[in-house]
């Protein structure tokens, strides 16, 4: 048994080498007659780690602004940036906090050359294997992965970076937009490029009345199709709830624009509105309006109009002689 102390400066990895001479005259195996190993330590200096705090309500409300406060626990002294992005846009490359930690004290390679000349001292029989010995085990090379990309406004804050001074707490407004869902609200953190941190939460988009239309990606003009508008009721105080749809100058709503519903309990309900499109390209929007008990829940959707077949063109060549008129008549195809 070896005991040594270890110091900062061996952060955040050292190696240990260890060689192996068996006496010349033992040839009871086919080993070679030097063998030898590395092996990483780690080395983990607690003065290197932040530790940030995040503490916000479990449920933002759309539409309106929320207060996130930030400190570090043990009052360190930090610089950070806030990040607040929908889990869904996350979920899917699978992406995780950053920690900067990881990354500036990950493991370095040992970088040293080791050789010796027992090859020519020693004469003994050492096996086939004396010159094909590789030492392994730094990390030199570890393979990461890329990122992959997506008709909805995403919902996506990125704030900072803020310099939160030794043993202070800091607070942040954000505006929440009419969005339904999910989101991880982030922190990354450093000081003097010698400690770092990461802290993340996971708070829910929500209110008692909400709103989620179906639409398609594209309309064609003349096309006629059922608005389904999903109503959710996620208090006991929503009862009764009108709902309203209004459309822009792409639109005619053909069976009346207001629809009644009435909820007993907690969940959700479809409600359908007949629309045609009228015949003319470009942007439509469509919103829906849901009130109920004091409560409004809202959904607006953008959407391209454009004709199912592309534009066909014709062309046609004349020469007019000097002199001379020339008489043509234009068709539409």
């Amino acid at each position: 048994n070896f005991q040594f102390e270890t110091t900062a400066a061996m952060s955040p990895a050292c190696y240990v080498h260890v060689t192996m001479i068996q006496p010349h005259i033992h040839t009871k195996n086919d080993l070679p007659i030097r063998m030898y190993g590395v092996i990483p330590i780690t080395v983990d200096n607690p003065a290197t780690h932040l530790n940030p705090i995040i503490l916000s309500a479990d449920v933002f409300k759309p539409e309106s602004t929320s207060s996130i406060q930030v400190k570090e626990q043990n009052g360190k002294r930090m610089v950070y940036t806030i990040d607040v992005v929908d889990n869904g846009l996350l979920d899917l490359t699978r992406f995780s906090t950053p920690q900067p930690h990881g990354t500036f004290y990950a493991r370095e390679a040992l970088g040293v050359k080791t050789w010796d000349m027992f090859d020519d001292v020693i004469g003994a029989y050492s096996g086939r294997l004396d010159n094909l010995i590789g030492i392994g085990g730094d990390g030199f090379v570890e393979p990461g992965s890329g990122p992959k990309a997506n008709r909805f406004k995403p919902m996506i804050h990125h704030l900072g970076p803020f310099v939160l001074e030794a043993g202070q707490t800091r607070t942040h407004k954000i505006d929440i937009p009419n969005y339904i869902g999910s989101v991880r609200v982030m922190i990354v953190a450093h000081d003097n490029d010698a400690a770092f941190g990461n802290a993340e939460k996971n708070v829910f988009v929500r209110k008692p009345l909400m709103v989620l239309t179906s639409l398609p990606r594209v309309l064609a003009p003349g096309e006629e199709l059922n608005v389904p508008v999903t109503l959710f009721a996620m208090e006991k105080h929503v009862k009764n709830v009108t709902t309203t749809i209004e459309a822009n100058d792409f639109f005619e709503v053909l069976d009346g624009t207001s629809r009644a519903t009435t909820f007993s309990e907690i969940g959700d309900q479809l409600v359908y509105f007949r629309v045609r499109v009228k015949r003319k390209a470009g942007i439509g929007k469509i919103k829906i309006v849901a009130k109920g008990n004091g409560e409004v829940g809202k959904d607006e959707t953008e959407l391209d109009i454009r004709p199912a077949n592309p534009p066909i063109k014709e062309v046609s060549s004349f020469v007019v002689e000097n002199g001379k008129s020339l008489n043509a008549e234009l068709k539409k195809i």
